[in-house]
């Protein structure tokens, strides 16, 4: 898996792959919201949306 991410008009656009690991790290067993915000500078509320989103489908 690649980290590079894409930005587009000033907006970072992170792949599916790359939000579901996110999520593995932040909501994982060991994970830590605040820790995992701050390693890949992204917000909570970000987070909590893409978890809302995964787990809609």
């Amino acid at each position: 898996m690649s980290s590079r991410i894409a930005v587009v008009g000033g907006r970072r656009r992170w792949s599916v792959d790359q939000k579901l690991s996110i999520l593995r790290e932040a909501f994982g067993p060991d994970g830590s919201v605040s820790a995992t915000c701050q390693r890949h500078a992204v917000g909570s509320g970000m987070l909590y949306t893409w978890r809302r989103q995964a787990l809609s489908g």
